[in-house]
């Protein structure tokens, strides 16, 4: 079993907060191209449209707000203790099965038989812990990465009404996070769609007459 790999991938679940500053930054500028591909939000924020339109890197407001530093510091903490949890189990497997090859000749076979299966069933816990770990330090991952992207939701609202905003977006993924009414063309396109529909429907019925005329 390799330590290392095994430790590593307990380090996973803290990649959302403790991102590198230059990955960020290249993985900012990726996305941001391609949401400009399909909205542009600068132009929106420059143009003379009667809407006020703001944007935000929620990623940084996470990792940056005093909640999410201390998230952060608590989720490699978690980590430290659950790779010391897996360590402490690897060194008491790996002292069994070396005492055990350093004897194995010379026990009888049944005491050999017996010893390999209580060997097996140490490795078989130790990889469960491992499993167990792993889930345990994603699912905390997810819990407080929802929680501070409500809590990111909730302030947004509050700001975008107090300045009475139009809508604002996350810039790092395109998702809206506010709009007001006055944003929303739901009901207009509605509208359009029902126009458009009765126009194409009266069109196939003259089609239809003409046909069979």
């Amino acid at each position: 079993m390799k330590r290392t790999a095994l430790l590593l991938s307990l380090a996973v679940g803290l990649g959302g907060l403790t991102i590198d500053a230059k990955e960020a930054a290249s993985k900012k500028r990726s996305v941001e191209k391609s949401v400009k591909a399909n909205i542009d939000i600068d132009s929106y924020i420059t143009s003379k449209s009667d809407l006020k339109v703001r944007y935000i890197d929620t990623l940084a407001v996470m990792r940056d707000s005093q909640e999410g530093v201390k998230v952060a510091k608590q989720l490699e903490e978690k980590r430290q203790e659950l790779a010391a949890r897996i360590e402490a189990k690897e060194k008491e497997f790996t002292k069994a099965a070396q005492e055990f090859r350093s004897k194995a000749s010379m026990m009888k076979q049944a005491a050999r038989d017996k010893e390999e299966q209580r060997l097996m069933r140490m490795e078989t816990d130790y990889k469960a812990l491992v499993q167990s770990s792993e889930q345990e330090l994603k699912l905390t991952m997810q819990r407080v990465t929802e929680r501070l992207a409500q809590g990111v939701d909730r302030v947004v609202e509050k700001i975008a009404k107090r300045e009475e905003l139009d809508a604002v977006v996350d810039k790092m993924t395109g998702r809206v996070l506010f709009t007001s009414v006055k944003a929303d063309y739901t009901a207009k396109v509605v509208n359009a769609m029902d126009k458009d529909y009765k126009v194409r429907i009266a069109k196939a019925d003259r089609a239809e007459k003409e046909a069979t005329a």
